[in-house]
């Protein structure tokens, strides 16, 4: 069971921070998230089939993404290779082991579990509560590049949480659907909603 408190270098933060988002994002729906009370809790061989022109070098490995409200762990459902990614209990496992990597000419990247099967979001959708998935890397996908992006208000137990957004495409971010905090609850997209809640993830890599 991983500690409440998250241990991260001031490097790793160093990498991870970019620009501060821009504008405030509107109001989350309410079929998608709610908010939820607070408990803290090598790179892999890229497998894309498509390289994307402007992609520079760029690793930065996050190991486990804690959620904020639930203490659970992104993964895949079952821990498989190709699925949903869901929140389940942190274990030292491939599909919960991820690497910040491949950056793109305009500050995204893609974010690569220990499978390499880049995070994204089904189907390409766009609407608040489209899954999240871990499947092949494709070129041409905005929904597998992602920000973390840790200088957002508010600055919840700054700089061990931070919400990923997938602003490539729809400027939504991850979090727990319905802010469950149970085992096997489903990750999904929906509008940031600028609260320390299920949309906030910590890193325990170096």
């Amino acid at each position: 069971m991983l500690s409440r408190k998250l241990l991260i270098s001031g490097a790793s933060i160093a990498a991870l921070t970019l620009s501060a988002l821009g504008a405030a994002a509107g109001p989350a729906s309410a079929s998608a998230g709610t908010v939820a009370g607070s408990h803290h809790a090598g790179p892999p061989v890229h497998t894309g089939n498509q390289p994307w022109p402007g992609i520079r070098p760029h690793t930065v490995f996050l190991g486990h993404l804690v959620n904020y409200s639930s203490g659970l762990c992104l993964g895949v459902s079952h821990g498989a290779v190709d699925g949903d990614a869901v929140q389940a209990g942190c274990v030292n496992h491939p599909d919960q082991e991820w690497t910040e990597g491949d950056a793109f000419a305009d500050g995204f990247y893609r974010i690569y579990n220990g499978y390499g099967q880049c995070l994204g979001v089904s189907a390409g959708e766009t609407h608040d509560g489209a899954d999240v998935v871990a499947t092949a890397c494709l070129g041409g996908h905005n929904d597998q590049l992602w920000r973390v992006e840790p200088n957002v208000s508010p600055q919840c137990d700054y700089p061990y949480f931070a919400p990923i957004f997938n602003d490539k495409a729809t400027g939504k971010v991850i979090g727990v659907a319905n802010g469950s905090t149970a085992t096997s609850a489903p990750i999904v997209i929906f509008e940031f909603q600028g609260q320390c809640n299920n949309q906030y993830w910590g890193h325990t890599g170096s």
